[in-house]
C-alpha cells in the first residue's frame, strides 16, 4: 500500500515539474521572439515565477525521494558498521526537522497571505493558493523523507563511492 502510494506521488511530482519546466521554457521563448519584434508577451516574468515555484518544490520532492542530495562529508564514506548506521540515521532525522520546518514555514506564509489577500503584481490574482501548493509538495518531500529514514538500514553497505576495506 505504501509503495503504491509512493508510486503515485512520485509520478504526480515527476509530472509536475516537467510541465513547469516546459511551460517555462515556452513562455522564455515565446517572450524572447515577442520582444525581438517589440511584442513581448505581457505578464510573462509573474508567469515564470509561478512556474518557477511549482518546478522548485516539485523537485525537492524528487530530489529527496532519489537521495541526491548535495552532501558535504568529509568522513562520511570512512565510517564502517554502527557509526556509518548512526551517521545515516543522524542525517536522516535532520533531513525530517528540515523539511518538517520548511512545510510548516511555507504553510505559514500561505496563510499570512491569504489573510491579507495578497494578490500578484500583474495578473492580480491570489497568491495563496500557489503557496499552499507549494507546501503541499513541500509535504510530499517530508513524506519521502520519513519512508527514507524508515529505509536506512536496508541502504547499501558501504555507500558505493565509499573507500573499499581492507578485508575484501
Amino acid at each position: 500500500m505504501l509503495h503504491q502510494i509512493d508510486r503515485i506521488l512520485l509520478a504526480l511530482c515527476r509530472i509536475v515539474s516537467a510541465t513547469a519546466f516546459v511551460f517555462m521554457a515556452v513562455i522564455a521563448f515565446v517572450d524572447s521572439i515577442g520582444r525581438m519584434v517589440s511584442m513581448p508577451l505581457l505578464g510573462a516574468t509573474e508567469y515564470v515565477q509561478l512556474a518557477l515555484l511549482v518546478f522548485f518544490f516539485a523537485s525537492i520532492t524528487l530530489v529527496v525521494e532519489g537521495n541526491a542530495h548535495i552532501r558535504v562529508g568529509l568522513f562520511a564514506d570512512l565510517y564502517k558498521g554502527r557509526l556509518a548506521r548512526l551517521e545515516r540515521y543522524a542525517t536522516g532525522v535532520a533531513e525530517c526537522l528540515a523539511m518538517g520546518l520548511l512545510t510548516w514555514m511555507i504553510w505559514d506564509q500561505a496563510d499570512r497571505l491569504a489573510r491579507f489577500g495578497t494578490l500578484s503584481a500583474y495578473f492580480k490574482i491570489p497568491l495563496a493558493p500557489w503557496i499552499y501548493a507549494a507546501a503541499c509538495l513541500s509535504g510530499v518531500a517530508m513524506w519521502f523523507a520519513v519512508r527514507r529514514l524508515w529505509a536506512v538500514h536496508a541502504e547499501m553497505q558501504p555507500r558505493p563511492h565509499a573507500i573499499p576495506d581492507k578485508d575484501a
